[in-house]
């Protein structure tokens, strides 16, 4: 993360463990950023001093990408800044399981979270898989989904998913 002067100069340089796929969210006088080390950081947007990070997925579990080692759980998407509260997602297929926070945007502290979304109908096994930009969305949190489910729903108070499960069986 580098952000610039008006001058064009770099005001600071901070590194995270992995990949930034997407522009850092800027509020709260705090620069916050997923990364595909699994987690959101928050940096103070002044100085680039760190202020906290909070893991998404289950665990520190690595895995090689093109090269390159990196969170089977990355904060792929971006974050999402609404008042007092950062949202993320990190996952990258369902099976393996999709992951969704709400935290507070000053302490870093969980509000709410979702870890169930990755398998919404067990008997064909389907779910929500990250594959886009997380959005704010006519109220409700988004991102592209893939396979059955083109676009992820979830409830930003709760968290819940309100996408319908999907069974694609047929006789």
């Amino acid at each position: 993360v580098r952000p610039f002067h008006a001058d064009g100069t770099a005001a600071w340089t901070v590194y995270t463990g992995g990949p930034v796929y997407y522009a850092p969210t800027i509020s709260n006088n705090r620069v916050y950023v997923g990364s595909a080390d699994g987690r959101v950081h928050a940096i103070a947007a002044r100085d680039g001093r760190f202020l906290w990070s909070y893991r998404v997925g289950p665990t520190d579990q690595w895995l090689p990408v093109y090269d390159r080692l990196i969170s089977a759980w990355p904060v792929a998407g971006g974050v999402v800044v609404e008042g007092d509260t950062v949202y993320a997602a990190a996952g990258i297929t369902h099976y393996d399981g999709t992951h969704v926070v709400a935290l507070d945007a000053i302490t870093g502290e969980l509000k709410a979270s979702n870890r169930t979304s990755g398998t919404l109908e067990r008997e064909v096994n389907n779910g929500i898989s990250m594959q886009g930009n997380l959005t704010m969305v006519d109220g409700e949190l988004r991102f592209l989904a893939g396979g059955v489910y083109e676009t992820a729903r979830y409830d930003p108070k709760t968290l819940e998913c309100l996408n319908t499960p999907r069974k694609q069986v047929t006789s």
